[in-house]
This record gives structure tokens, sequence and C-alpha cells, in this order.
């Protein structure tokens, strides 16, 4: 079961640890609908081991597997924006070393 849930949970708080905007819902969405769609590809794989015509299913299964594909690019993509916005901020901000 915690192979279900832990990866939810490590995107999410990777994204928080990136930026304090992260809170925002489309971020949170994003996370749900990549979540959702990998948990049901793995059910569904499942599935298909213990039907009688898998074949059906391991189309469905793959189908899903794309669509899981494309909110976790946009997750990703969004976490490397705050990391990149945090980090410029880090930099503009720190004092010049001493001489």
């Amino acid at each position: 079961m915690v192979n279900f849930y832990a990866p939810r949970q490590v995107v999410l708080d990777i994204g928080r640890a990136s930026s304090g905007a992260w809170g925002e819902r489309r971020d949170t969405t994003l996370v749900n609908l990549w979540w959702a769609a990998w948990v049901t590809h793995a059910l569904v794989v499942v599935a298909s081991r213990l039907a009688p015509e898998p074949m059906a299913l391991l189309v469905v299964a793959e189908a899903l597997m794309i669509a899981a594909a494309v909110p976790a690019a946009l997750v990703v993509e969004r976490v490397t924006a705050l990391q990149n916005a945090a980090l410029r901020a880090t930099v503009a901000g720190a004092s010049p070393a001493k001489a």
C-alpha cells in the first residue's frame, strides 16, 4: 500500500519545499491527476493478469500510463520553474564575498 501512496506524497513534499506558492490548487490538481492515472494503471495491470482475455485491459493500462505522463511532465516543469526562481532569488540576495 505504501507504494501507491508514497510517490504522491514525495512529489507534494518536493513541491512544498520548492516554493511557498506550491499550495495553489493547480499544482496539487496536476499531482492528483498524475497519481490517479498512475494508480489506476497499476490496478488495471493487476486485473489484466486475472482476466481470461487480458489484451483489452493491457491496452487500457497503457493508455492510462500515457495519460499519466502528461500531468507528470507538467508537474516536473512546474517544480523546476519554482526551484529555478528560488535559486535566482537566493543568488541575487547573496552578499558579495569579502576579500
